[in-house]
């Protein structure tokens, strides 16, 4: 998904599920899978931020407040609450999600949505 929408070419913020939980490691894999076969995408901020909305607005709102802010270019969440936090931080900060940056979900929450 991300690597078809950006054509190839990401600056990528992860905000990661639980540590050591086993969907944290599929999704994580599975989407380090892709940016394998894409040279022109990396990620450039990866956190936890627990499966959960609260901490997933904390973590973006730390992305959001980094350094490395303005070059992010797609978001990356591993389930739907913590896009929900993030969508939230985005919107705070007067980024418009999916406009401003590309917004990408775990392929389980897009067939949700």
């Amino acid at each position: 998904m991300v690597a078809k929408a950006s054509n190839g070419k990401a600056v990528i913020a992860e905000l990661v599920g639980t540590p050591g939980s086993a969907p944290a490691i599929d999704r994580k894999k599975g989407f380090e899978e892709v940016l394998a076969k894409n040279p022109g995408m990396k990620i450039v901020k990866s956190q936890s931020g627990n499966f959960t909305r609260a901490q997933g607005k904390e973590v973006m709102e730390s992305f959001l407040k980094s350094p490395d802010a303005k070059q992010i270019t797609a978001l990356f969440a591993h389930n739907d609450d913590l896009a929900l936090g993030r969508f939230q931080a985005m919107e705070e900060a007067g980024i418009k999600p999916g406009k401003d940056i590309l917004i990408v979900f775990d392929r389980w929450s897009e067939r949700r949505i």
